[in-house]
């Protein structure tokens, strides 16, 4: 796309410079033959390069609206409004709504019955109905500084009417897309031209339109992050396990207060940080679930999920001479299989596309569970370190998600299986390496008791 629009600026700038050259060197109408306005309206389609990502290139459709006042039979002040709509643009099934208001230089030239133009443009765009992150939050609406240059060319019908064959522009953006803030744009449409003749005598140069810049959007409401973890992933039974939360505001440093629950053991202590006593618990997996609520307005919560495994106590091994009889947990062995059978799977920086040698360890999880039908599982999406939480929260459950549906396209019920997101909580491994970042970047399997 960065490629296609210098292509269109070079072609624009051959347009204005071959038509400024020509109607100066070779007139053909006198000041009272020029047209004073002219008016076009049209369909567009778009070839947009727009938030929230790099160039997953999408079409919107929708229309355009241009004026233009004539200083002479050549030189133009030009102005444009432009407004399109994509419903689906991501994965997420994000849409986006793309307005423009610009304004400029326009030069044409009229030759028998054709009139092509040239133009460059600069303005504002508003875009809305998306997602446009920022650094600790996102919103759904944002502005920016638009350029646009382009041309077409006028094929006229009768003096009043003319019919816009081809209107061409390349546009360029800036909405905060979490990448580099950069979208570029092609434009193509087509539409009617109406044209009114001044008064005799040479028209005079009318100043440009003055565009109003859009309002900004309103401030976002105040919203609540939450994610949390274990201090370990298993915990021998009777021993403590710690539940830490991570709750992020925006804006920054509300105050929240915290509540927690579990599906198994007793919980001890209050705020971000809690610990579930084991004692007397069955071997088994189990979840913990916190809930953040804005002291200044209880409707805003969010809530957060943190999974343990109680482990058996590994017995004492035997002193010399003496002889042990080991008893083994039903349950315990269960997991043992368990896992044997369905193993994390593993991705890529920032990916949620699975690997070809993550995807036959998947197959046999598949396998597996479509054999023990009565299992139910929970899938866990997890990160590396890096980057915000909310960001990481947001690839978490896509891993999720990935996995989930590679499952069920294996044959696997979707009543068996449930996904939560962990982002970059309870890492496994917390050396900052690369190796240890690709422990952290995984989807986890742990069955439901």
């Amino acid at each position: 796309m960065r490629g296609t629009g210098l292509t269109m600026a070079a072609m624009v700038m051959g347009v204005l410079s071959g038509a400024v050259a020509l109607a100066q060197s070779k007139p053909q109408f006198t000041p009272l033959q020029v047209t004073r306005y002219d008016f076009a309206i049209g369909y567009d389609n778009v070839r947009a390069n727009a938030p929230p990502g790099g160039c997953k290139c999408f079409n919107m459709d929708g229309g355009f609206f241009s004026g233009a006042v004539h200083i002479n039979n050549w030189a133009a002040v030009g102005v444009e409004v432009t407004g399109g709509h994509s419903g689906d643009i991501s994965p997420l099934g994000q849409g986006l709504t793309l307005t423009t208001f610009t304004v400029g230089p326009r030069a044409t030239y009229e030759w028998k019955r054709f009139t092509p133009f040239g133009e460059a443009l600069v303005g504002g765009a508003h875009g809305s109905d998306s997602y446009f992150p920022g650094t600790t939050t996102f919103s759904t609406s944002a502005s920016s500084f638009a350029f646009s240059t382009g041309g077409g060319v006028d094929i006229r019908l009768t003096p009043r009417f003319s019919v816009r064959a081809l209107d061409m522009h390349y546009l360029r953006t800036s909405f905060p897309n979490g990448v580099n803030n950069e979208q570029n744009h092609l434009m193509i449409g087509a539409g009617l031209v109406i044209k009114i003749k001044g008064p005799a005598g040479r028209p005079k140069v009318a100043p440009a339109p003055v565009v109003e810049p859009p309002a900004p959007p309103p401030p976002p409401p105040p919203s609540v992050a939450f994610t949390c973890g274990t201090n370990v992933a298993n915990v021998p039974l009777g021993q403590m396990v710690v539940i830490t939360g991570d709750a992020r505001t925006e804006p920054a440093n509300l105050g929240l207060a915290y509540t927690w629950s579990t599906d198994g053991g007793s919980i001890e202590g209050t705020g971000s940080k809690v610990s579930i006593n084991t004692t007397g618990m069955a071997v088994g997996d189990y979840r913990v679930t916190g809930h953040a609520t804005l002291e200044s307005n209880p409707q805003t919560v969010a809530d957060c999920v943190a999974v343990f495994r109680v482990v058996p106590v590994e017995p004492p091994a035997p002193a010399a001479g003496n002889t042990y009889v080991t008893v083994v947990d039903p349950a315990a062995k269960d997991q043992k299989l368990f896992h044997e059978n369905v193993k994390d799977a593993y991705f890529d920086v920032g990916s949620s596309k699975i690997k070809p040698q993550t995807l036959a360890s998947i197959i046999h999880a598949a396998q597996y569970l479509v054999a023990h039908p009565t299992i139910e599982v929970i899938i866990s999406g997890w990160t590396d370190p890096r980057g915000s939480a909310q960001y990481n929260l947001t690839l978490g459950i896509k891993r999720a998600e990935a996995v989930r549906s590679a499952l069920i396209q294996a044959g696997v019920s979707p009543s068996q299986l449930e996904i939560i997101s962990n982002g970059k909580s309870s890492q496994v491994c917390t050396t900052s390496d690369q190796k240890c970042w690709q422990e952290n970047r995984r989807v986890s399997f742990t069955m439901k008791p």
